[in-house]
């Protein structure tokens, strides 16, 4: 093997470490959209309350349940979250979660009584509950050890921005008390939440790692050792020996 074609090999390897590098920015981010839905549908029952209890006929008894019933279901759906990351990964935690905020948004916004808006707040709590769970575990081990940090920070901070998000809808459909748009709504974000976990997190092939042969196997035995840093599983112990993460178990 000349010099001319070890060179070549070492930059078609350097170019797939930063396209590896790439996709699990991409990938980061469309799980990130957990924590922005995660604000979305803790924040939007500030402003639609008023106006649900008058058309509900809902009393204070009945707002303090619709209101806690979404933190009930989180902490159920964050318990149910564990046997579901097991069997099924975070990925598919994380579709599952987007489905149950679809279906929460469906009833919420469409509810003709209180139990319906509770059985639908209770869907997004559960959803909140896996999001909440999988969304920065995911993150946490496909980004490299120098950004974990950094990634699951922003996490946090779409969290807040769609609690800000939320009350800004809140406050343009309140001058006419719709109250069932501005939980309805939501249905926009959930939709590109559950697109972009299906086709980058799911069907996206080779993932994370580009290129084939001895190239390929390179790379991903740089996933393999990225994989394997120190990191806390969900079992509370260290993933520095055993099976390989999901990144690159994937490759």
């Amino acid at each position: 093997m000349n010099d001319d074609t070890l060179k070549h090999d070492d930059l078609s390897y350097q170019d797939n470490v930063q396209q590896g590098r790439r996709n699990a920015f991409l990938f980061a981010g469309a799980a990130g959209l957990a924590g922005l839905m995660f604000g979305l549908d803790t924040g939007v029952i500030a402003g639609a309350l008023k106006f649900m209890g008058i058309d509900l006929g809902a009393n204070e008894r009945a707002q303090e349940w619709i209101v806690s019933s979404l933190m009930l279901g989180a902490a159920g759906g964050s318990l149910l979250a564990i046997p579901v990351s097991h069997y099924r990964g975070r990925r598919g935690a994380m579709f599952y979660a987007g489905l149950l905020f679809l279906l929460g948004t469906a009833l919420c916004s469409l509810a003709p009584s209180i139990p319906v808006m509770i059985a639908g707040r209770v869907c997004l709590g559960i959803g909140v509950g896996f999001a909440s769970f999988s969304a920065p575990l995911y993150i946490a081990e496909i980004t490299e050890k120098s950004q974990r940090g950094t990634m699951i920070s922003l996490y946090q901070l779409v969290i807040t921005a769609g609690m800000l998000l939320a009350l800004l809808s809140d406050s343009l459909l309140s001058y006419g008390g719709h109250w069932r748009w501005m939980l309805g709504i939501l249905a926009v974000p959930t939709v590109f939440f559950i697109l972009a976990t299906t086709q980058y997190l799911i069907r996206r092939a080779g993932w994370p790692c580009t290129g084939a042969g001895a190239k390929r196997a390179a790379y991903c035995k740089r996933c393999a050792d990225h994989a394997n840093a120190p990191i806390m599983n969900s079992t509370g112990s260290n993933r520095t020996s055993g099976k390989p993460r999901e990144t690159a178990s994937n490759c």
